[in-house]
């Protein structure tokens, strides 16, 4: 896929990173199945986003990080994902560290 094409599916969108990049974000799509099993996937912005009855999260792979987008704006729903643990898993990873 090249950088300006937009990936039609979550899948067809992990398949373009790298394996790491695979990896770690078939991760936090899991978790937010985990704990919001009701959510929509689709592609917001060439980029995964959850929905919750509107995007309420999205997730970008880039070659030194993920980006976690979250939307606040009245919506407890990220919220709820912060506080119970999602993020704070240790199979999780922030920057690479």
């Amino acid at each position: 896929m090249t950088s300006e094409s937009t990936p039609r599916s979550i899948d067809e969108y992990i398949a373009s990173v790298d394996v790491e990049g695979q990896a770690r974000l078939a991760n936090i799509r899991d978790g937010i199945r985990e704990v919001a099993p009701d959510t929509t996937e689709c592609i917001s912005y060439k980029m995964p986003a959850f929905k919750h009855g509107r995007h309420f999260i999205y997730v970008g792979v880039f070659k030194k990080h993920i980006g976690i987008y979250p939307l606040v704006k009245n919506d407890k729903a990220p919220i709820n994902l912060w506080n119970c643990g999602l993020f704070g898993r240790k199979t999780m990873y922030c920057n690479g560290s």
